[in-house]
């Protein structure tokens, strides 16, 4: 077990608070706050937990505690299926964009059509994915201590986005609205990464 108090103050600082504003979150002075960063004195368990859940991370990263084998085979788990995942849709992109040019010249637009729905959700998986085998590697970990209507709104924003984009893509009469809302194909690409990103933050078993 590392220093307790070096885990804190890289927790606050990473949080951008002062020694004063964790104080008055977890109901202490400023000075027993810096005795716990500076190791002149150690916070019993509950003041830990009241510690970790003000800086939105777990106890055992204040601990420094390593995971569990079960919790990194659990995380490995994840990463393999979303790998899978990512590989397929990567392939299908690639097999779709050799189709869209033969067939595009023949006035076919349905590979085109499917190939502007995978891409964004190839992008969104490799977002995942990434983050996913950082925290594997990295202390990255997904964000704690988020409020809990956080989750089912960024879900429930990617489910908006992939519903207009499919709109935009099989309905022919609305052609234009995703040039209008995405600003065209590389606004769309980006905005699907950051989902994946944010879906992956918002997930509190997503890391080990």
């Amino acid at each position: 077990m590392r220093d307790i108090g070096a885990n804190i103050r890289r927790a606050r600082t990473r949080r951008r608070l002062t020694q004063d504003d964790l104080a008055q979150t977890v109901h202490t002075t400023r000075q027993t706050i810096s005795n716990y960063e500076t190791g002149r004195s150690r916070p019993d368990v509950e003041t830990l937990q009241r510690l970790a859940d003000a800086l939105g991370v777990e106890l055992t990263e204040l601990l420094d505690v390593e995971p569990s084998a079960d919790a990194r085979r659990a995380a490995l788990r994840r990463l393999c299926i979303m790998g899978t995942v990512t590989l397929v849709l990567a392939g299908l992109w690639a097999y779709l964009h050799a189709v869209c040019l033969r067939q595009y010249q023949h006035g076919d637009m349905t590979p085109l059509a499917a190939m502007l729905i995978t891409e964004p959700l190839l992008l969104c998986a490799l977002a995942w994915t990434l983050l996913q085998a950082l925290c594997m590697v990295t202390r990255l970990r997904p964000r704690r201590g988020a409020p809990c209507w956080v989750r089912p709104l960024v879900r429930a924003l990617f489910g908006l986005c992939l519903a207009t984009l499919l709109a935009s893509v099989v309905l022919p009469a609305s052609g234009v609205i995703l040039p209008r809302l995405y600003g065209g194909r590389a606004a769309t690409a980006a905005l699907f990464f950051l989902l994946g990103a944010l879906l992956w933050l918002t997930q509190p078993d997503a890391g080990p």
